[in-house]
């Protein structure tokens, strides 16, 4: 059906696409693995958040007093303070 020399070229093109694939996967774990030392550190900052969960509640009833306090002044950093509880809210609930 096929001649010989087309059979060995797909063979051999088969056998290059499988070391090329290989070759991909082990370039994916060594990234993963590698994503996974520089992330270490959401770990004890997530921890850390959680044992500082009081003051993060201390905080928010203080800027809540200088808000009725100083007023407008203090508004204005009110979107800063709510992103920023945004964040602190997502490390604490993981």
């Amino acid at each position: 059906m096929f001649d010989d020399e087309r059979l060995k070229e797909l063979e051999d093109e088969q056998r290059l696409l499988v070391m090329q694939c290989d070759l991909e996967r082990a370039a994916m774990r060594a990234e993963v693995a590698a994503l996974g030392q520089r992330l270490s550190w959401l770990t004890s900052t997530k921890e850390q958040a959680r044992q500082h969960r009081g003051w993060a509640y201390a905080a928010v009833s203080l800027v809540g007093l200088m808000a009725a306090r100083y007023g407008i002044r203090t508004v204005r950093w009110l979107p800063v303070l709510a992103a920023g509880w945004r964040v602190a809210r997502f490390f604490i609930r993981r």
